[in-house]
């Protein structure tokens, strides 16, 4: 049986229909349900956006992850196609009703500073770990680049280079990323604890490592 929508009066043997109303009908509909205006947050430091809980650099799946809970709707699904951070604008793409009809929207993006855990961190010189890099200076060189790189790509930091006799101390904003550096190369450490404080009423200590590269 032919329907009629009853909006735009188009013909169910021209167009598809979701319930009693035609596509076209349907997406503007949808489309008034959808904000123009999405609120963002990046970190003033580092300029990663804030997708979930986490903050990551900006690309079309991280700003997708951060519009998700405002442009999404019961019935749709987003991504976004498109994004000019300068200018503040997002091109969002729109799969609905499991994936039957789609459809684009320009946002425009309300940005809002803040500042990310890590950068907070790397500016209060917070660290967990304690690396105390001793030899000759040539092996202390070598082992202290190859801490760096292997800091850097494993998303933590360095918040001090302290130079010793004989050495380097080496703190780090991560104590997994300080272990798995001697795991990674093979190296047995002497450990130890160091007690900073507490958390939730629990005691909290750094991990102190000591390496001798002779």
């Amino acid at each position: 049986m032919t329907k009629y929508c009853p909006i735009c009066n188009r013909s169910s043997d021209d167009v598809k229909f979701f319930g009693e109303i035609c596509a076209y009908c349907t997406i503007d509909m949808l489309k008034k349900k959808i904000p123009s205006t999405a609120k963002i947050y990046t970190c003033r430091f580092c300029g990663r956006v804030k997708a979930g809980a986490d903050y990551e650099r900006i690309s079309k799946a991280s700003l997708a992850r951060a519009l998700q809970g405002q442009l999404s709707t019961s019935d749709c699904k987003v991504s976004v196609s498109d994004f000019d951070i300068e200018h503040r604008r997002a091109t969002a793409e729109f799969s609905c009703y499991e994936g039957e009809l789609a459809f684009t929207k320009e946002v425009k993006l309300s940005i809002e500073h803040k500042t990310c855990q890590t950068c907070y961190r790397q500016r209060s010189g917070y660290y967990e770990a304690v690396i105390q890099l001793r030899g000759s200076s040539e092996a202390v060189g070598k082992a202290l680049g190859r801490l760096e790189a292997y800091v850097s790509r494993n998303g933590a930091f360095i918040a001090k280079e302290e130079a010793v006799r004989k050495g380097y101390d080496i703190y780090v904003s991560d104590k997994l990323v300080a272990s798995g550096f001697f795991s990674y190369y093979r190296l047995k450490p002497l450990k130890s604890y160091e007690l900073y404080g507490l958390k939730r009423g629990r005691k909290v200590y750094r991990n102190i490592y000591a390496v001798s590269l002779d």
